[in-house]
């Protein structure tokens, strides 16, 4: 049997994500490295939290957090700051002065 109600329409969702995700990463992704196609159960909501669907993800550390808004920071920093330039519109064709 089929399973019914909230399950199965979560679970309908969770497959349509993961086949357009996993076309865009077909089409789009690099075509020399060896990425990963996602499962339909990734994209499952986990509402009771007991982990049952939730792949094992390596969480990102703080240390790693606060790295990346640094460089984040420090290449908006570097960036050069170009002054008011004003284009001057050019004349139109057949509109008199």
């Amino acid at each position: 049997m089929d399973p019914i109600g909230d399950w199965r329409q979560e679970f309908a969702m969770a497959h349509m994500c993961s086949l357009i995700t996993n076309l865009a990463i077909q089409i789009h992704g690099d075509k020399e490295k060896a990425i990963a196609l996602t499962k339909p159960f990734e994209f499952m909501p986990d509402w009771d939290h007991s982990g049952k669907y939730v792949p094992d993800v390596k969480r990102q550390s703080i240390e790693d957090m606060k790295q990346a808004m640094i460089s984040i920071a420090n290449s908006q920093n570097k960036k050069k700051k170009v002054g008011n330039k004003i284009r001057k519109p050019k004349k139109l064709i057949g509109r008199g002065k």
